[in-house]
């Protein structure tokens, strides 16, 4: 331990992320897309177990380009360098995806914990002044309905998000 402490540089850190000489760093673009742009980009970046025993393989190939949609989703939204982007989710692959799209798009992303009730979601919701808050179905009652963030919702297989909110999976593949 001592050796290594010793040996330890920052500069080191920074140059094996690619980060040396830039002004700015992009997370997104640090965890999955310089991976999908090289030979990783079919192999698998997640595996997604549900507690029903379904499966979900996605690559680092499909997890940049999903990220890179989500991105762009909320940057057509209105979503600027800063401003934060709030999620309400479970562990799921669309998690991910609207992390890493978050972090792309340059804004704050702000983990909300499920287990919060409406009066705590909302003091965090406006307490970071969230503009865009993604959710789940099933966690979307836990949203109090006077808080001014648009909401994205991913919706079960078939399901249909709240009026007034936009569908996670038909927004991303307008993108």
């Amino acid at each position: 331990y001592d050796r290594v402490v010793a040996a330890f540089r920052w500069s080191d850190v920074v140059e094996e992320l690619g980060w040396a000489g830039r002004d700015t760093v992009n997370l997104g673009e640090t965890i999955v897309d310089r991976q999908a742009a090289g030979p990783n980009a079919d192999r698998t970046a997640l595996l997604w177990l549900g507690r029903d025993g379904a499966r979900q393989r996605v690559s680092y190939g499909e997890l940049a380009a999903d990220s890179a949609r989500f991105a762009n989703l909320l940057t057509r939204s209105g979503v600027r360098k800063g401003d934060r982007v709030a999620a309400l989710m479970p562990r799921l692959p669309e998690t991910l995806v609207a992390m890493l799209g978050a972090f792309k798009a340059g804004a704050v992303y702000v983990p909300i914990f499920t287990g919060f009730g409406p009066d705590a979601v909302r003091y965090r919701l406006t307490g970071s002044r969230a503009s865009i808050l993604v959710t789940h179905h099933e966690f979307r009652a836990q949203v109090p309905d006077d808080v001014p963030v648009t909401t994205i919702c991913v919706t079960a297989p078939g399901g249909r998000p709240r009026r007034g909110d936009v569908d996670f999976a038909v927004a991303l593949a307008a993108e």
